[in-house]
């Protein structure tokens, strides 16, 4: 008996140090957030312009530059993460609206993957003024455009250049949103300011 109640205060103290650690732990989360700011730039590229944004992009291009008008996405972002713990994996998801199919190419170094994922088309469906189109695969909906996924601790997150082409790109229907990501949760949205300047 007299063993039993010297477990007593050391169960309570465990107990009480994982009361205190789930509750830092959800703390921590609903404190995670992030400042982010930045602009891109759209614009149409004539012939020598397109030819050396093509190489740029495609330092082993497997054939030449395709056919159309090519406009070149420039986008550049700063952010300013107020708590990093438990955020131990965070990135960026890149938007780049555009209307149809298109050739994409992109640039960013090694660190950022091109596609789309159940997380970047969750995110459209909770922001509302991110642009979606039915999926009649999935029988849902999808974000139209383009999507780029870039590691928050990657050297060169923080930039990203996309060009598109086709027949004809409607340069006005281009808009650059980021959406900051930690451990699948979504943190924040944001459209970039337009930027004609930008390069």
């Amino acid at each position: 008996m007299r063993a039993h109640r010297r477990w007593v205060p050391v169960i309570t103290t465990l107990v009480v140090a994982s009361v205190v650690a789930v509750a830092g732990w959800v703390g921590a989360w609903s404190a995670i957030d992030v400042r982010m700011e930045g602009a891109y730039s759209a614009r149409v590229l004539n012939a020598d312009q397109a030819q050396q944004a093509w190489a740029e992009l495609s330092p082993y291009p497997s054939g030449g530059i395709p056919p159309g008008e090519n406009v070149l996405v420039v986008a550049e972002w700063t952010d300013e993460q107020r708590t990093r713990w438990p955020a131990t994996d965070c990135s960026f998801i890149v938007y780049v609206t555009h209307s149809g199919f298109m050739r994409v190419r992109a640039y960013q170094g090694d660190g950022f993957s091109f596609g789309s994922s159940g997380l970047a088309d969750r995110a459209a469906r909770h922001y509302g003024d991110i642009p979606v189109m039915d999926d009649r695969q999935s029988g849902g909906s999808a974000f139209q455009g383009s999507t780029f996924f870039i590691p928050a601790t990657h050297p060169d997150a923080g930039e990203l250049s996309v060009l598109l082409t086709e027949e004809h790109v409607d340069v006005d229907l281009i808009r650059v949103g980021i959406l900051f990501t930690c451990n699948g949760r979504l943190i924040k949205f944001i459209w970039l300011e337009d930027d004609k300047l930008l390069k």
